[in-house]
């Protein structure tokens, strides 16, 4: 497979394939929690200077980066908690990387998960857990993916296993959406024919 198929946004793939997995989730924590899980919030406590630095040129500020988190939800001490979602993939332009990801397991969602959670230090908003919830390009869940899924999966056997299924089928269901979507526009992109309807 074409490494730029995983890595660019081939027809705005990556971005569609994103949102839906946000709201597959989101519609998921809803679903088993009885609350609504709203997505896109902006928490202020994440916000932080852009990097490279830009000024506002109205207040002579440095502009700001503002925190958009993917789903919010109450969990079950209580809190409001955050997800933040991401697909990454083992392919990659970086050889090294790309050597390491093959000879490990989740490597490129261990990257993912580090990266998240840099963005999102816990310090910065003590009190509301983020979770990074990562899958990979071929349907890998995080381990915090997972923990994220049984947390809020009922207790009651027979129905856990049930909706924990349903779920990850739904997930898969997206990640293989997406993938298909971005080989497509990369074959559009190429001047490859679109298909004809019958």
């Amino acid at each position: 497979m074409c490494v730029c198929v995983c890595v660019c946004n081939v027809g705005g793939g990556v971005d569609f394939g994103h949102n839906a997995l946000r709201d597959s989730l989101a519609g998921w924590i809803t679903e088993v929690t009885g609350r609504r899980a709203p997505t896109e919030e902006y928490v202020t406590a994440w916000d932080r200077p852009k990097v490279p630095a830009e000024m506002d040129p109205e207040t002579g500020l440095p502009k700001i980066e503002h925190a958009r988190l993917d789903v919010s939800f109450i969990d079950g001490a209580g809190r409001r908690a955050y997800v933040d979602v991401a697909v990454t993939s083992a392919a990659t332009t970086r050889a090294a990387e790309r050597a390491k990801r093959a000879a490990t397991d989740g490597a490129a969602a261990d990257d993912m998960v580090r990266t998240k959670r840099s963005r999102y230090p816990p310090h910065k908003n003590p009190g509301c857990p983020m979770v990074p919830f990562v899958v990979e390009a071929l349907g890998r869940l995080s381990p915090g993916a997972e923990d994220l899924l049984r947390a809020l999966a009922p207790v009651d056997k027979q129905t856990r296993s049930v909706v924990l299924r349903r779920a990850k089928q739904s997930l898969s269901v997206v990640i293989q959406t997406r993938l298909a979507d971005l080989l497509l526009g990369a074959e559009r992109s190429r001047g490859a024919a679109a298909p004809v309807a019958a």
